[in-house]
């Protein structure tokens, strides 16, 4: 059961920051071959449609998922190290900024 929490818990990862890194390296740069804004904002809402109830799903999986790893594996916070602790923390903000935009 670990091994499919890991492969979960690192799919949803991949997928929301790999879904960011496609939005602001690669489309972003892209939109001035469209002319006029009104086709942009445009494109960007239809992306958006599409990639946030993605992350909606993620932003469920990963506490889940990580949390799951923590107290099935290592029995705990007290099991785990500071990397891990920071990876929580980074999430987290990740997760409060999502809600809030």
């Amino acid at each position: 059961m670990s091994a499919l929490a890991v492969a979960i818990h690192a799919l949803a990862a991949t997928l929301w920051v790999g879904g960011m890194f496609f939005a602001y390296q690669v489309l972003r740069p892209s939109m001035p071959i469209l002319d006029a804004p009104p086709p942009r904002l445009k494109l960007w809402l239809g992306v958006f449609e599409r990639f946030f109830p993605w992350v909606w799903g993620i932003v469920i999986v990963l506490p889940l998922t990580g949390y799951w790893q923590i107290y099935n594996d290592y029995g705990g916070m007290d099991g785990v190290g500071p990397h891990i602790h920071v990876m929580q923390g980074v999430g987290w903000v990740m997760i409060v900024l999502f809600w809030y935009l």
